[in-house]
């Protein structure tokens, strides 16, 4: 019997689909994850961390049998060896890490409702440093964590060419869940 190479072309046509799918939906996460916390400071990103890590070990473990069947499929190539686990741990982290933003995405806007409901706080921070390489961020601390918010770089250069210990940054807040702070609106003020 021969290989239809009809056959050939539309398998191939439907793991393009499907991979980029995949690539839509993982881009989809990614924004409303990052969109869901952007705003917030002293984020709890250890959970982040074993979130992933947990999600890492179970679909490993799920994806064992396929992991051991590639692996051993490449009979006497080292190097076919290596790059195929490669590609299955980075395929498996990749996976973690989008369960992870899935998982911690209804937090971050439970987190950012919750802390409506709180008033308004105005937090004095010490900046410790700026950033205005690529993109503009501001160095703080706040309950003794280093945190960053994303600046203005017009702002950011006047105020990199002064020294920053001139400087306070004011920052208007609500109390979120877990000691976060939602930040509602920030200045930078001459102490």
């Amino acid at each position: 019997m021969k290989n239809n190479p009809n056959l050939n072309k539309n398998s191939k046509k439907e793991k393009d689909k499907y991979l980029i799918t995949q690539l839509g939906i993982g881009i989809v996460i990614w924004y409303f994850f990052n969109r869901s916390f952007k705003e917030t400071i002293n984020y709890p990103i250890q959970y982040l961390y074993w979130i992933i890590l947990v999600v890492f070990i179970i679909t490993l473990i799920f994806r064992s049998k396929r992991i051991k069947s590639e692996f051993l499929e490449q009979k006497d190539y080292f190097l076919g060896k290596v790059v195929s686990l490669g590609i299955n741990i980075v395929f498996t982290a990749i996976v973690a890490w989008l369960v992870a933003g899935i998982i911690l995405i209804p937090f971050n806007y439970y987190n950012i409702y919750n802390a409506q409901a709180n008033d308004s706080q105005t937090l004095k921070c010490d900046i410790e440093k700026i950033n205005t390489k690529g993109k503009s961020y501001v160095y703080f601390k706040v309950d003794n964590k280093t945190n960053l918010i994303n600046g203005y770089i017009p702002v950011m250069n006047d105020i990199k060419n002064d020294n920053v210990s001139k400087y306070w940054l004011i920052l208007k807040t609500r109390p979120g869940l877990l000691g976060t702070y939602i930040v509602e609106n920030w200045d930078i003020e001459h102490k």
